[in-house]
Order: C-alpha cells, then sequence, then structure tokens
C-alpha cells in the first residue's frame, strides 16, 4: 500500500489518537509519519531530528544516549499534547515489542486510540536507501546491518498493527 493510499477518513478519530511508526532504519517511517501527520493534523514527533536539532556533534557520538534522552522527552510532550485533545505521531522506530506494549499502554492510560503502522521494505531496499545516506550514524548503521537487523522485533501475532510495504523509489 502507498503511503498516498492510505485511508484517511480510516485513520482518523474523534479527538486524540496516538498513531506509532514502527520500522527498521531507511524503511520509509519519517516519509510515512509526515504523511500520516499531513492526513491527519496530527503534531509528528521525530526522536532522530529531535537528536540533531537538541544535542552537540559530541553529545551525537553516543547515539543511543541521545535517542534514550530523546524519545524520554518527546513521551512527556506526547501526554501533554493528546491530553489537550490533539494527535500526535510518533516516529521512534519502535524496534521492540517492550516499546509498544509501552505506547499501547499510554494510550490506555490517557484513553485516546492507539493506531500502530508497521513500515516494511526488503532489506535489499533497506541497503539501498542507508547507502545513500551521509555521516558517521549513516556508515555505522551500514557497517552494523545484520547484527542491527537481528535486534529489530516485527509486530507479533497478538499486536494489531497496519502493514505498510515500501519498495525502491517509492511508497
Amino acid at each position: 500500500m502507498g503511503g498516498d493510499t492510505l485511508d484517511w477518513d480510516a485513520l482518523r478519530q474523534n479527538g486524540a489518537t496516538l498513531f506509532i511508526i514502527q520500522g527498521f532504519i531507511a524503511s520509509g517511517k519519517s516519509t510515512l509519519a509526515r504523511s500520516v501527520s499531513a492526513g491527519t493534523g496530527a503534531l509528528h514527533f521525530d526522536a532522530d531530528a529531535y537528536c540533531l536539532a537538541n544535542f552537540s556533534a559530541e553529545e551525537l557520538a553516543d547515539w543511543d544516549r541521545c535517542f534514550a534522552d530523546a524519545v524520554a522527552h518527546l513521551w512527556r510532550e506526547t501526554g501533554d499534547v493528546l491530553l489537550s485533545g490533539q494527535s500526535v505521531v510518533l516516529d521512534f522506530g519502535f524496534w521492540t515489542k517492550q516499546s509498544r506494549d509501552y505506547a499501547r499502554e499510554q494510550a490506555r492510560r490517557l484513553d485516546v486510540p492507539f493506531i500502530h503502522i508497521y513500515v516494511t521494505a526488503s532489506d535489499d531496499v533497506l541497503l539501498e536507501r542507508m547507502k545513500l545516506r551521509s555521516g558517521a550514524l549513516a556508515a555505522r548503521n551500514l557497517g552494523q546491518f545484520a547484527s542491527l537487523k537481528a535486534s529489530f522485533e516485527p509486530p507479533t501475532p497478538d499486536e494489531t498493527a497496519l502493514v505498510v510495504s515500501t519498495y525502491a523509489g517509492r511508497f
């Protein structure tokens, strides 16, 4: 399914909704998150963008710590925004079931609908896209592709996720 063919009416809910975008590096998460945000009016919180905008080059050398700090900060903002009645799209990757379970629990706690979107692409497409990226983090990710991919947890059968497959050149 392409990002431009999502049924926005089906994704819109009455009141605030928590959307999470799950996917591996270069799967198209951020592109889809921006599309969901534009189509639903939800705020888009991107942990990668937050890191790049709020941490120094020295701090970014420890990407995992920066990312964890960004996610913690954005979760605090997410709660406030959802309580105000505005929807939120979280572009955090959600690599682990534990992180997705946490998101589901937050939605339950805040009494808002929860929509889990899983963006997937073949390894060939992921590698092709990763090779187009620049910088130390991109090089590290490309060099550690196999080990990073092994740590990624696709949705389990008990999770309800809308699956969006991407491929070379388009959504």
